[in-house]
């Protein structure tokens, strides 16, 4: 019932309080042993929602999912008091396909850590680092990979640190100095969308290479290389000097606008390849719904890479006014039929200008 519909949570408090009432008219010596079970499905709730309120948030599913029992048991004796077989029966199917309907056998979205642990275990070496993001999924990553720090959740951290895996960007990149602590970085990464990452994926594949990519249900791997040294494979340029003013003008009625589209066909398949996405200026009353966009596809049209920047939050980003849109993708897993795609697209109907696009691909 917990996990049921909202439907099947008001039939079970309108069997609830029919039942309650009959047994109080009644005066029934099991009342007793119907509020003990009340008790063990209330208190629980009272409880998350008052330590939610006093200390943490943690009125989630999972920490009072104790009360399931009880509430199937009200549900049970709820359904067993009606008076008419016929009417039994119905509410007792009903809330059946109402349980059904609702089951979710989908695996757990929380992610395979068990998993994602063991592929990262065998390549973290001396000469790695392992950083764990979101930073309280340090215990569950502990776990899997070393079941003694894990019981000792006081030392779990510092035992971790002394083995390369950490929790904060300053552990494993130092910032002033622009350079990293190790030429191997795991990143393992977990609520993807859904919290802040350590370190955005634009910025990292600005100073290190992407050289490996694997997913667990939810949980993300990705290793990178710093310092690789790449060859240029293609440098395009495109100042627009066709355009009414020597610019490219969008109007609010084009969604997209192409800038150009590149084939690997001299790529290294075996290889990383990075490409590098450059507006050197764009100007407009409302950027928000404008999105500078790399998208690397196969021949038959599967997706290897969708990156975005949005051109308003990027600006607003930028250092001494800047209006320059730059960023960087990664990718394995590439053919040399696979096609590089650079466009804005213009979600919300603005008009803009841009100017000096550049395209970069790297090998």
């Amino acid at each position: 019932v917990f996990y049921a519909s909202p439907m099947l949570i008001i039939l079970q408090g309108l069997l609830l309080a029919y039942f309650l009432k009959a047994l109080i008219d009644e005066r029934r010596e099991r009342f007793s042993g119907l509020l003990q079970i009340v008790v063990w499905c209330v208190v629980p709730f009272l409880l998350s929602i008052t330590f939610s309120h006093l200390i943490k948030p943690v009125f989630q599913d999972k920490y009072i999912l104790s009360v399931q029992p009880a509430l199937m048991l009200l549900l049970a004796v709820s359904i067993g008091k009606l008076e008419k077989p016929a009417l039994r029966y119905t509410t007792a199917g009903l809330s059946m396909v109402l349980l059904l309907v609702q089951a979710d056998f989908t695996r757990d979205s929380e992610g395979d850590w068990k998993s994602a642990v063991q592929y990262v275990k065998p390549m973290h070496s001396d000469s790695s680092l392992v950083l764990i993001d979101p930073w309280y999924e340090l215990q569950t990553f502990a776990y899997y990979y070393d079941r003694s720090a894990f019981e000792d959740p006081k030392q779990t951290a510092k035992r971790l640190a002394d083995k390369g895996i950490h929790t904060s960007w300053e552990d494993v990149y130092v910032v002033e100095k622009g350079e990293s602590r190790a030429d191997l970085l795991h990143i393992i990464s977990a609520h993807e969308g859904h919290v802040e990452p350590v370190v955005s994926k634009s910025e990292l594949d600005t100073l290190a290479t992407l050289c490996a990519i694997k997913t667990f249900y939810g949980v993300a791997v990705r290793s990178y290389v710093f310092g690789l040294s790449l060859d240029t494979v293609a440098v395009i340029a495109d100042s627009f000097e066709g355009g009414q003013g020597g610019t490219l003008n969008v109007a609010k009625n084009q969604e997209y606008t192409d800038l150009n589209t590149y084939v690997l066909h001299q790529a290294d398949t075996s290889q990383v390849l990075r490409v590098t996405a450059i507006l050197n200026r764009i100007s407009g009353n409302d950027l928000s719904g404008v999105n500078f966009v790399i998208e690397i596809k196969r021949e038959d049209g599967s997706v290897i890479v969708y990156e975005s920047i949005n051109a308003e939050g990027q600006l607003r980003k930028n250092k001494n006014n800047s209006t320059r849109l730059q960023f960087t993708v990664s990718a394995m897993g590439f053919d040399r039929s696979s096609v590089v795609k650079t466009y804005l697209w213009n979600s919300k109907g603005a008009d803009f200008v841009a100017d000096d696009f550049e395209l970069i691909v790297e090998n």
